[in-house]
């Protein structure tokens, strides 16, 4: 082989490192930012959920009567509905199934 040849050969193999190690670099980089689009998102979920739990409890009749307590505010139109026995024995019918393995 002469000279220009191994020149070449050397050249052709240093293309194909540079481009090799471009493409993993790319990757790499490909990656992280899919993992920073994927923390991303977590964290978002995670605030979703944590501003719908908030909200539940903050719709919950017992966290409006504390508020209505700590404001001095009177029940206006407070009851409670008498369970029916039909309701009572299908919610102990239901019970009892769910508690045998």
């Amino acid at each position: 082989m002469s000279l220009r040849h191994w020149f070449a050969l050397i050249g052709v193999i240093t293309v194909v490192g540079m481009a090799k190690v471009a493409q993993q670099t790319a990757l790499c980089l490909k990656g992280y930012a899919l993992g920073r689009q994927a923390r991303a998102f977590h964290e978002l979920e995670n605030t979703t959920q944590r501003l719908a739990a908030n909200v539940t409890a903050l719709a919950s009749p017992s966290e409006l009567a504390q508020v209505m307590t700590k404001r001095k505010l009177s029940f206006v139109a407070w009851s409670e509905l008498p369970a029916s026995g039909r309701a009572t024995q299908l919610a102990q019918v239901n019970r009892r199934t769910n508690d045998t393995p």
